[in-house]
């Protein structure tokens, strides 16, 4: 008798629930699944497994992608010699303090 219940139950609920999902404009017994008619209220739907399949997949792709660009351009750049950045740093340490260098 309880397990008839509980299967009752369930397959109510479950009905209710896909038609609440559909949108489905039937009358049903339940508050809960009717709207007003100029109701604004959102019905949420939970994301599919391929959908988060397919967004994991491609986010994934994606890093990999800038990691790679960014390993790309930081092998290719062009290093300034040591030369050239001390010089520009006496020149700099000059310009800023204007007291000879010894």
């Amino acid at each position: 008798m309880l397990e008839r219940l509980q299967r009752d139950i369930y397959t109510r609920l479950k009905s209710i629930t896909f038609q609440a999902l559909r949108g489905s404009s039937a009358k049903t017994n339940s508050p809960t699944t009717t709207l007003p008619p100029n109701s604004t209220e959102f019905t949420a739907k939970m994301i599919s497994d391929d959908d988060l399949y397919r967004l994991a997949i491609f986010l994934g792709s994606a890093a990999m992608l800038l990691i790679i660009l960014y390993h790309f351009l930081e092998v290719n750049s062009v290093e300034e010699s040591s030369e050239k950045v001390e010089a520009a740093a006496k020149t700099d340490a000059k310009g800023a303090s204007h007291t000879p260098a010894r």
